[in-house]
């Protein structure tokens, strides 16, 4: 299937159509190396899965891994599932993220800084709300519904 695709790349190219190299498509604009966003998408555009991709394949990097090496520590029968979640097609379940934070050597916080750093400050925003409501109303208590212990 690939040498079909690249002989239809080539043949295109050669007729003048759309410039393409191995990192393309036939209808899109030229992929970024990473595969992971376009080049020049501003980082307030990428959505999470672009954002966690780009984390893992940094953290795959530096750990000195190819994507071959990581599937393999990971016991991954799919050649293709570390690319999948580099370039944001798929998202890791929670285990596989765990395995890939240790065959990497590096925290979950090491892994995925950015959805790190984006989740704790979601936290410490509701945080901070909450502390405002209950200094508001210092004998406000929480519903019955949510306070009733089951016996």
């Amino acid at each position: 299937m690939r040498i079909h695709a690249r002989l239809l790349a080539a043949s295109v190219r050669a007729a003048g159509g759309l410039k393409t190299s191995m990192n393309d498509t036939l209808t899109g604009p030229k992929a970024d190396i990473s595969g992971v966003a376009a080049p020049g998408k501003p980082e307030e555009d990428r959505s999470p899965a672009e954002v966690l991709g780009r984390d893992l394949m940094q953290a795959r990097k530096k750990a000195g891994l190819s994507r071959q090496q990581a599937r393999r520590l990971l016991g991954q029968f799919d050649k293709n599932m570390i690319y999948r979640w580099e370039s944001a097609k798929r998202t890791p379940s929670l285990p596989s993220t765990v395995q890939l934070a240790i065959a990497y050597r590096c925290s979950l916080q090491e892994l995925c800084p950015s959805l790190w750093t984006e989740q704790a400050e979601r936290i410490d925003e509701r945080r901070e709300r909450l502390e405002r409501e209950a200094e508001k109303d210092p004998f406000r208590r929480e519903p019955a519904h949510r306070t009733r212990k089951w016996e």
